[in-house]
């Protein structure tokens, strides 16, 4: 076996070893936030204009990600 070959040997390990580390760390994070219980209760929003302000800014960002030339088509039409 060449040198070239025991290092590239070397480093798919380490490769290898760095993807198992890291889908631990990431698996854990998904059964944190779907499967363990929560520990701080969080408050209703109760403001309607708060709920009113969320649901504009989702709305917004969704069509911009669906079409986002109808947004800029917009844009250029009241700045220019």
């Amino acid at each position: 076996m060449s040198v070239i070959e025991n290092e590239m040997y070397a480093l798919a390990i380490i490769g290898l070893l760095t993807t198992v580390i890291s889908a631990f760390y990431y698996l854990k994070v998904i059964k944190i936030i779907y499967f363990d219980d929560n520990k701080i209760k969080f408050d209703d929003v109760r403001n309607l204009s708060i709920k009113a302000t969320i649901l504009l800014s989702c709305l917004f960002l969704s069509l911009y990600f669906i079409s986002p030339s109808i947004i800029s088509s917009l844009l250029n039409g009241l700045f220019i």
